[in-house]
């Protein structure tokens, strides 16, 4: 089964999604959905644990507008 986890990070919507084990994430924007290779989820951590890992790695891009991840979809 393949989860998927629609974020709004900071002001930022990207996908992330269980792939064959792997979290993967995708950069959404203007109908587009690309791939990202600059962040990387340890692919042990669960649903939950993924929006901390989150917020752990990409708190710089924080905004008073934008300062948490919220789960989107």
């Amino acid at each position: 089964s393949s989860h998927a986890m629609r974020l709004n990070a900071y002001g930022r919507h990207i996908e992330v999604v269980k792939e064959s084990g792997e979290w993967v994430v995708y950069m959404l924007g203007e109908g587009k959905k690309r791939r990202t290779s600059d962040i990387s989820i340890p692919s042990e951590l669960g649903e939950r644990e993924v929006v901390s890992f989150l917020e752990d790695i990409l708190h710089e891009a924080a905004t008073p507008e934008n300062s948490k991840i919220e789960v989107i979809g």
